[in-house]
């Protein structure tokens, strides 16, 4: 689909989540009041078999106006339903589908260490529904995952020395919480 539009930005849409009706005028506001964006992205409510149980930002991650670079290898800030610029999308190699969980948070570090700017709409505009037997739902492996994506970034040519000692001790701290939550499930 990427390489088939011409759209100036993407949005994504996991099969089983679901954009509120204001998502897309919001997005589309957000990307002209804030042209320098490339990665926008907004509060989702946490759908737990049904139920609401709280929003992304905070109980799942913080999001980071910061050192972006930093926070996109600590910890993926960007919510996963974003609006994405699609040249920068390209210009990435967009997703990588060898990935099977986390592709979108591989993008979207990618992306950041690409020079590409994040921007929150800080509402929730979507829901993100999690179910037993979804890939989200089994952490271990998720983590596991995100493990391997980190280690894939060793070699990025845009990490400069700080930032690669910077990756090493997150690939050594998530590899540990992999094992936890690998040896939690068991």
């Amino acid at each position: 689909a990427l390489a088939e539009t011409s759209a100036e930005f993407v949005a994504c849409l996991d099969a089983d989540d679901v954009f509120l009706p204001d998502y897309l005028q919001r997005m589309a506001e957000a990307a002209i009041a804030r042209p320098d964006l490339d990665i926008l992205t907004c509060d989702a409510y946490l759908d737990v078999d049904g139920r609401i149980v709280g929003t992304y930002y905070p109980h799942v991650a913080k999001f980071v106006v910061g050192d972006q670079r930093r926070g996109a290898i600590h910890n993926h800030f960007v919510f996963g339903l974003a609006t994405i610029r699609r040249t920068r999308l390209v210009a990435v190699g967009g997703w990588d589908e060898s990935i099977r969980m986390g592709f979108d948070t591989d993008c979207f570090i990618r992306l950041i260490l690409d020079g590409a700017r994040a921007g929150l709409v800080d509402e929730p505009l979507a829901r993100y529904r999690l179910r037993d037997g979804s890939l989200a739902s089994d952490r271990g492996a998720t983590m596991a995952e995100q493990v391997t994506m980190l280690e894939k970034l060793l070699d990025h040519p845009a990490l400069d020395s700080d930032d690669r000692e910077f990756l090493q001790h997150e690939i050594r701290v998530k590899r540990a919480e992999a094992r936890v939550a690998v040896a939690e499930s068991e």
